[in-house]
C-alpha cells in the first residue's frame, strides 16, 4: 500500500485512527498497569489488615491491676495509663513508708555504746591500747543496768542463809525451849527444830523472791572477759556490742509479761543464753532435698556452724573473694610508715531476701537485706502462762520462735538451791528464738572488717583532694545523723 494514500485516509479518518491507535494500545498497556496496580493494592489492603490486628490486640490486653492478683482484657489508653502511674507511685510510697516503719521499730534504741570506737577507731595514740577497756568497762555497767530494768537478781547467798538460820535458831531454842545452843535436844525436841529451820528457810527464800521480778543474772549473759594480754580487735568489740542489742531485746520481753514480783510473774527464771551465728554466714540460699530443721548445715550442706569465740562473735564465713581497700585486724598491719593498706577478703551474702527452708521453719537466713541470729535460751516459766510467753517474743520486734522443748520443773529440787518459785507450777522451757537485723541502719555501725565477712559492700575511699591522696577519713555512713554516745533515753 502506498504510504501517501494511508496518510490521505489517515487524515480523511482522523477520528477513527486515532481510536483505532489508542485500542491497540489499550489492548496492550492496560494488563502490564493493572498488573502493577494490583500489587500495590495488595500491599495496602495487607499493611491496614496489620493494622486493624494491633488495634484488635489492644482491645484485649490482658492488664493486671497492681497490688492484686486479677486481671481482665481492656483497652489500653492515656487515661488508664495515666491511673496505672498514679497507682504504683502510691504504691511506692506506701513501700517507702513501710521500709522506714519497720527499719524505725527494729533499730528503737539501739546505740553504739561507744560512738567513738565504731565504725572506725580513731587512728594513732594508742587508742586501741585504751578503747577496748573502756568498752569492756561500759558494758558490763550496760549489762548491770539491763538487769535491773528487769528487776532481775539471785537466790540470797549460802553464807547469808547460814548466818540468819544460825539467828533463827538461837532464838527458838532461848525462847521457845529455854535452852541454849550448846544443850543436848531430845529425838523431839529435835523434830521440832529442823521443821522449825525448814520453814525458816523457806521464808528467807520466798522474802528473796518477793524483792525481785526474776532470777537472772551477768552468768546467764556470758559477758565476755577483757585480757590485756590478748586484747580484743575492732571486730570482737562489734561482736560484744552487737550481742548486747540482742539481750537488750531479751529484756524487752522479760518487761513485757513480768510486771510485779518474781512469785506472780509468767517468767520466772533465765538460766543461759547463747546466740548462733552472730556475725556469720552460715548457709546459702535455696538448698532443698536434705535434712530439715535447724542447723542443718552450714550454706545449706552438712556440718554444724563454726563454734563462738572467746569473744562471743563466732569466726565468720562464706564464700569470699579478695577485697581491697580496708583496713586489717590491729596489729596485723604493715610496718609504721607503710602506706600498704591489707586487703579483705570479701564475703558474698545471699541475694536480698533468700530463703532456705532446710535451716528453719521460717527459711530465713542472714542476705543482703538483714541478718539472723539465733538465740537459744533455758528459762523457767510459770506453765499456764506459757501461751502468753511465746505470744510475747512474737510481739517482740522481728522476733520468731523456731523451735521448743517442754518439761516440768522440779520446784522441791530447785527450793534445795535457793529458787523459790510459789504456789503455781512451773516449767523448764528451752527456745530456740530467731531475731532479725535489718541492715539498713546495722551497715552504719560495721567496721570495714564486719562488713566484708557478712558480704557488706564498703564505702569507697574517699576522693583526692587537689590532686593529693586523701586522709584516712571516709564519707559518713548512711543511717541518719550520729547520735550521742551510749544507749538512747
Amino acid at each position: 500500500m502506498n504510504a501517501s494514500k494511508v496518510l490521505e485516509y489517515v487524515k480523511q479518518y482522523l477520528v477513527i485512527a486515532i481510536c483505532v491507535i489508542v485500542t491497540i494500545a489499550a489492548l496492550v498497556g492496560l494488563p502490564m498497569v493493572s498488573a502493577g496496580w494490583n500489587e500495590d493494592v495488595q500491599k495496602n489492603i495487607k499493611s491496614r489488615s496489620n493494622y486493624f490486628s494491633r488495634i484488635s490486640k489492644l482491645e484485649k490486653t490482658n492488664f493486671q491491676v497492681p497490688g492484686s492478683t486479677q486481671s481482665q482484657e481492656t483497652v489500653v489508653n492515656r487515661k488508664l495509663l495515666d491511673a496505672y502511674e498514679q497507682i504504683t507511685a502510691s504504691m511506692l510510697e506506701d513501700a517507702q513508708r513501710v521500709t522506714q516503719v519497720a527499719m524505725t521499730k527494729n533499730q528503737q534504741s539501739h546505740d553504739v555504746l561507744m560512738p567513738d570506737l565504731f565504725p572506725k577507731p580513731p587512728e594513732g595514740l594508742g587508742a586501741m591500747d585504751v578503747l577496748p577497756r573502756r568498752m569492756h568497762e561500759r558494758l558490763m555497767e550496760a549489762y548491770k543496768e539491763l538487769l535491773a530494768s528487769v528487776n532481775a537478781g539471785s537466790p540470797p547467798p549460802a553464807k547469808e542463809v547460814e548466818v540468819s538460820l544460825q539467828a533463827a535458831r538461837r532464838q527458838f531454842l532461848e525462847q521457845m525451849m529455854a535452852k541454849d545452843v550448846s544443850d543436848e535436844l531430845t529425838e523431839e525436841e529435835s523434830k521440832q527444830l529442823e521443821q522449825q529451820m525448814t520453814g525458816e528457810r523457806l521464808e528467807i527464800y520466798k522474802d528473796r523472791a518477793a524483792e525481785i521480778g526474776i532470777y537472772f543474772d551477768l552468768e546467764a549473759i556470758s559477758p565476755p572477759e577483757f585480757d590485756r594480754a590478748r586484747p580484743p580487735s575492732i571486730s570482737d568489740l562489734f561482736s560484744w556490742q552487737w550481742r548486747y542489742w540482742v539481750v537488750e531485746e531479751l529484756a524487752g520481753v522479760i518487761r513485757s509479761v513480768n510486771s510485779t514480783t518474781e512469785l506472780q510473774n509468767p517468767v520466772k527464771r533465765i538460766d543461759s543464753i547463747r546466740l548462733v551465728g552472730l556475725m556469720q554466714l552460715l548457709h546459702e540460699a535455696g538448698a532443698s532435698g536434705g535434712q530439715g530443721g535447724r542447723g542443718a548445715g552450714r550454706r545449706g550442706g552438712g556440718g554444724s556452724p563454726a563454734p563462738p569465740s572467746r569473744f562471743g562473735g563466732g569466726a565468720p564465713s562464706g564464700p569470699r573473694s579478695p577485697v581491697s581497700g580496708g583496713r586489717g585486724r590491729p596489729g596485723s598491719g604493715p610496718p609504721s610508715g607503710s602506706s600498704a593498706v591489707p586487703a579483705l577478703e570479701m564475703a558474698t551474702a545471699p541475694l536480698a531476701g533468700a530463703t532456705n527452708f532446710d535451716v528453719s521453719v521460717s527459711g530465713r537466713i542472714s542476705n543482703q537485706l538483714y541478718d539472723v541470729v539465733l538465740v537459744e535460751l533455758d528459762m523457767v516459766v510459770a506453765t499456764a502462762s506459757i501461751p502468753r510467753v511465746l505470744d510475747a517474743f512474737g510481739r517482740q520486734n522481728f522476733m520468731t520462735v523456731l523451735d521448743l522443748g517442754l518439761r516440768p520443773e522440779d520446784a522441791f529440787q530447785a527450793v534445795k538451791d535457793g529458787f523459790y518459785y510459789g504456789s503455781e507450777n512451773v516449767s523448764r522451757l528451752k527456745l530456740v528464738v530467731e531475731t532479725v537485723w535489718l541492715r539498713s541502719w546495722t551497715r552504719q555501725f560495721m567496721p570495714d572488717e564486719v562488713r566484708a565477712s557478712l558480704g557488706v559492700p564498703l564505702d569507697p575511699p574517699p576522693a583526692p583532694a587537689n590532686g593529693a591522696a586523701g586522709g584516712n577519713g571516709r564519707p559518713p555512713r548512711p543511717g541518719g545523723p550520729p547520735r550521742p554516745g551510749g544507749r538512747r533515753p
